[in-house]
């Protein structure tokens, strides 16, 4: 299954109509076979908030989730990416819109690691995470 690109595509693709699930898939993460083959089960929409703005990605997304009843919104990103972080942020948003499933993950040295929906929220606020390293320096 080839992913399809978030932008490029009709405001709600047959595919995720059908399975009801969304991974929104880093632009720069669609060419790993084995990432896209994990996930069969979604339909597998790539963006790049590098090329293209948040703001056009979020609406392109709440345009599907308008027109379709999607249960869940996977997404899946290198860690670190001071530009993919706000794939994270942008589906946290929609959620509290239309209240579907989310699962947040990044790619770390190769591997797949979950994220929890509060460590998505916390890393929102930099004065959060300010408070919570200086709780770990703390003897």
């Amino acid at each position: 299954m080839q992913p399809l690109d978030l932008l490029d595509e009709s405001a709600c693709p047959r595919e995720a109509r059908e399975k009801r699930r969304v991974l929104l898939l880093a632009k720069c993460l669609s060419r790993r076979r084995d990432l896209v083959e994990m996930f069969s089960s979604y339909a597998i929409l790539c963006a790049c908030p590098e090329r293209n703005h948040i703001n056009v990605v979020g609406f392109k997304l709440f345009g599907l989730l308008s027109r379709a009843s999607i249960e869940e919104v996977a997404v899946l990103t290198p860690d670190g990416s001071m530009h993919c972080v706000q794939l994270h942020y942008v589906v946290e948003e929609l959620a509290r819109a239309f209240g579907f499933r989310r699962r947040h993950m990044v790619v770390e040295r190769g591997s797949i690691v979950e994220v929890p929906l509060e460590a998505v929220k916390t890393s929102r606020f930099l004065s959060r995470v300010a408070k919570l390293l200086a709780r770990l320096s703390e003897p």
